[in-house]
Parts: C-alpha cells; sequence; structure tokens
C-alpha cells in the first residue's frame, strides 16, 4: 500500500470529507486530492 492509499483510506475511515479533513492538516482541498490520486506526496521537514 502506498502513501496515497493510506491517506484515503484513514480520511474514509475517520469519515471526513476532503474538506474537514484537509482543514485539520492545514492543508488545502486540490492538496488532499494531488496525495490521494498519487501527483504528489506529503512532505515533512524533519
Amino acid at each position: 500500500m502506498n502513501i496515497s492509499d493510506r491517506i484515503k483510506e484513514l480520511r474514509k475511515k475517520t469519515e471526513l470529507s476532503q474538506s474537514k479533513f484537509s482543514a485539520q492538516f492545514g492543508i488545502t482541498v486540490r492538496t488532499l486530492q494531488q496525495w490521494e490520486q498519487g501527483i504528489s506526496a506529503p512532505f515533512w521537514n524533519i
């Protein structure tokens, strides 16, 4: 399972819309859509 599948699965398990899920993480809906479609992936600077 890749990161896009895991993000989508987590959102569906929490029963949140893309709008509410993205708001909780401080990202745009478009960014979340791109993550879920595998177009881009999250990047965290640790």
